[in-house]
């Protein structure tokens, strides 16, 4: 039965091939970016961040909209001429931002470090390493702080696990993110270009999700000792998707009765 199926497979496709007109162009699927997150608290939609693109290429990131439609916060960035990108400088509204610009490095074509100058011109900076392409390490240094975290994958693909230790004036928080099930839908960093520049930006992705693997989390629990918040959460996630199989919403629950809720916009770019 097995070989009068794949015979039957190999048939309708060398009929839908000769039939094809060698005249007729080819199709090319579109590209969806990630356009805005926005996230819902007490019934109130507010924009986290919408994004700016130049074909492909993403030139802008907003923050913090205002009544009026405009934004407090705009990163815009910078590429080298091989499409990389290299740097961010902020426009704000506010006098004082938390930074003013940032400047990032590679090791081949893995982004390895993101520089942070702060308004008082100290620095914050995020450094990465890579395992088969995936994110593996990442530690943040500031003035007085450093967090080290690393992360770990099944054979899917799957981000199934985050531990991290926060040194922070004198306090050690060591802490573990698990998450035992996923969705088999394309994940929201995937339709997002430079994700990893925005996981140092914000430690918590605001709404980009917990874990960074192949598909999005649909269970997770995380246990964090030392500090004077030793913590054992629990947490599920619930999604809607759009026709292309990312998530158009996304509610986050925890155990405490905590709940987030996001939706996601794209664009279409051929």
């Amino acid at each position: 039965m097995k070989k009068i199926i794949i015979l039957a497979l190999s048939v309708t496709t060398l009929f839908a091939s000769c039939s094809k007109s060698s005249n007729e162009p080819e199709t090319t699927q579109p590209t969806l970016l990630l356009k805005r997150i926005t996230e819902t608290t007490d019934g109130t939609p507010v924009v986290n961040i919408e994004l700016t693109y130049n074909g492909k290429q993403l030139t802008k990131a907003s923050y913090e909209k205002n009544a009026n439609g405009s934004f407090a916060i705009e990163h815009n960035f910078t590429y080298n001429s091989y499409g990389q990108l290299t740097g961010m400088n902020v426009t704000s509204t506010i006098p004082q931002p938390t930074y003013k610009k940032a400047d990032i490095t590679y090791n081949g074509n893995d982004l390895a470090q993101v520089s942070f100058t702060r308004y008082d011109n100290t620095l914050t900076k995020v450094s990465y390493t890579y395992n088969n392409g995936k994110l593996a390490t990442e530690k943040m240094e500031n003035t007085g702080s450093t967090i080290n975290s690393q992360y770990t994958y099944d054979a899917s693909g799957h981000n199934t696990k985050q531990t991290y230790s926060s040194i922070s004036g004198g306090q050690t928080l060591n802490g573990t993110y698990e998450f035992s099930t996923f969705d088999d839908k394309k994940s929201l960093i995937s339709a997002l270009p430079s994700w990893i520049y925005f996981k140092a930006y914000s430690y918590d992705m605001q709404g980009l999700g917990d874990a960074f693997g192949t598909n999005n989390a649909l269970t997770g629990k995380l246990t964090a000792t030392g500090g004077t918040y030793p913590t054992n959460e629990t947490y599920t996630y619930s999604y809607t998707y759009n026709s292309y199989g990312y998530p158009a919403t996304m509610t986050r629950k925890d155990n405490t009765g905590s709940i987030q809720s996001f939706s996601y916009d794209y664009i279409e770019v051929k």
